[in-house]
């Protein structure tokens, strides 16, 4: 109970974002980049305080600003963005907002209808560099 001290416990509130590489940090090539020098100050630190999101038709949505943030810090102006769980396109959609290529990967024909609404293909403001392919691979259920 909040007003009894006598079993408090604390709520986990954060989640954690990972950032792997293969033992050279810096890319071989340097494109034109996107970030801002005081968004890199700002972004460069241990934690990121951003708002949740929520999806009535993805369990697990997350903000605009996560991928944002991930896509400016670590990729140029025209990279490819891989999302290999793409759900609801976030990822994609931010991606497209920064003049990043993107390739998002989803076993839910659902999840890629409403990423192809939600990055404007169905809506034909996309130029003809994008393509949607939808391939079901046939093979055991996961």
């Amino acid at each position: 109970s909040w007003k009894s001290a006598s079993s408090p416990w604390l709520r986990h509130k954060a989640e954690v974002l990972l950032i792997g590489y293969n033992e050279q940090w810096k890319k071989m090539h340097k494109g034109e980049s996107s970030v801002s020098s005081r968004d890199f100050t700002r972004w460069t630190l241990d934690i990121w305080t951003m708002a949740c999101a929520r999806s009535k038709f993805h369990p697990a949505v997350f903000p605009e600003e996560l991928p944002r943030r991930c896509i400016h810090l670590f990729s140029y102006v025209g990279d490819v963005v891989l999302d290999p769980f793409s759900g609801a396109g976030t990822t994609l959609k931010v991606a497209r907002d920064l003049r990043r290529n993107s390739i998002g990967i989803d076993q839910s024909e659902a999840y890629c209808e409403e990423s192809k609404k939600r990055i404007g293909f169905c809506q034909g403001t996309l130029d003809n560099s994008v393509k949607f392919i939808y391939e079901k691979i046939d093979g055991d259920e996961l």
